[in-house]
């Protein structure tokens, strides 16, 4: 069911507005910058990518991926209102600025990821705003953490998308809560 995606692979580029942001990056003066983003398969059971812009691009990720569940590290826009039901959407958003993320922001996006791959027909979206660097670093930890995935492996994938590079600081505050909860790294 879940075979036949290309891994690390761009599938989509779009544009994402201006727009008021909800969680303001500093110097942006309140905006969200907007730009080119793009989603790419990390994982069979995961795409990566920035921001749902409306409903129709919800649904348009609901019919043509299959995205049952939305995981989001953007802290410009709200996923609310876009198709999914409260259950199904995880909001832990951070300001994009290369620091450690908080271990609890990132239990909590875990604890999601966990409980969503325990559903056999799941398929999750991971997200921030343009799919450059906090989207990844989420993918990073999915794979890494309940999908059980090598690191070298994964940052390999995600490396290899031109316009992603997670910050070096979220990776290892990634690999702390990761490491905390499985107690070491698939081989």
């Amino acid at each position: 069911m879940h075979a036949d995606k290309p891994l690390g692979k761009i599938i989509e580029m779009y544009d994402v507005p201006r727009e008021r942001a909800v969680l303001p990056t500093p110097g942006w003066e309140g905006w969200a910058g907007g730009g080119k983003a793009r989603r790419f398969w990390l994982h069979p059971r995961l795409l990566v990518g920035g921001a749902i812009l409306n409903a129709d691009d919800g649904l348009h990720l609901r019919r043509d991926f299959g995205i049952t569940h939305v995981a989001s590290f953007e802290s410009e826009r709200l996923d609310h209102g876009k198709g999914w039901p409260h259950a199904r959407l995880c909001w832990t958003p951070f300001v994009d600025v290369g620091e450690t993320i908080h271990p609890a922001l990132l239990r909590q996006a875990l604890d999601f990821a966990v409980d969503t791959l325990s559903l056999d027909d799941s398929v999750l979206y991971a997200h921030c705003q343009l799919g450059g660097g906090r989207g990844p670093s989420l993918g990073y930890m999915i794979c890494t953490g309940p999908l059980r995935q090598p690191p070298a492996l994964v940052l390999e994938r995600i490396r290899g998308v031109p316009g992603c590079n997670p910050h070096l600081a979220y990776l290892s505050s990634i690999d702390a809560v990761v490491l905390e909860r499985y107690g070491a790294h698939a081989a």
